[in-house]
């Protein structure tokens, strides 16, 4: 995953204690405490976390004696940081211009986020649930590992097995103008417009179309 090294705004004072493990309406049954003690469990989170709060990066040689996960987290050097006694790496997300804290999630713990997220959204696709992850966590080689766990779910499989009968599309023939004239009604969704709604009008055969506000 490639994320920009440089923030388009200021970093919140944000507290990794309020994160819920889910993020519509879930459990709040991991934050604070909790959280830093999972990561107290993971000897590389623990082993990159004190390089960060020593504010000391690792040469090269260092850096090759460390754990595969080690080195990986160590490749987020500019984005790691503490807070309150949490890893955490911040990201700006493009989308909703917001600076994330993602808490750097423990490895014995990845499968269980995983879980609880991809429930939550009732078991939604790779991309959905990699990003409603990626709003409070991250781990190293998350996407692939993302993609290997909804892969194993029995769910998701039993719903790629289903075959929806669907009745079979055919063109509309027309053969002068006038003919057959499709309607359909367009919302710009905006609550201050005199005329919320327009109807379209299209000539079938021409492709000429009318736009009446309604």
């Amino acid at each position: 995953m490639y994320c920009p090294d440089v923030l388009l705004t200021p970093c919140p004072q944000v507290s990794p204690a309020t994160i819920e493990l889910t993020p519509e309406g879930g459990r709040e049954e991991w934050a604070g405490s909790e959280w830093e003690e999972a990561q107290a469990g993971d000897p590389n989170i623990q082993t990159v976390k004190r390089y960060v709060e020593m504010h000391v990066l690792p040469g090269r040689p260092e850096r090759q004696t460390l754990s595969l996960q080690s080195q990986r987290l160590l490749q987020q050097w500019k984005r790691l940081h503490v807070q309150n006694n949490i890893l955490c790496r911040k990201v700006f997300d493009p989308q909703t211009h917001e600076v994330r804290h993602q808490i750097a999630c423990p490895s014995a713990k990845s499968k269980e986020v995983w879980r609880s997220v991809h429930e939550a959204t009732a078991h939604a696709g790779v991309e959905r649930t990699l990003s409603r992850i990626r709003q409070r966590f991250y781990w190293p080689c998350m996407e692939g590992e993302v993609r290997q766990l909804q892969q194993g779910c029995v769910a998701c499989s039993l719903q790629r097995e289903r075959v929806e009968p669907r009745a079979p599309l055919k063109p509309i023939a027309v053969s002068y103008p006038l003919e057959v004239v499709g309607l359909d009604f367009l919302s710009l969704g905006r609550n201050t417009d005199t005329h919320p709604n327009i109807l379209v009008a299209t000539d079938l055969f021409t492709r000429y179309a009318w736009a009446v506000p309604t």
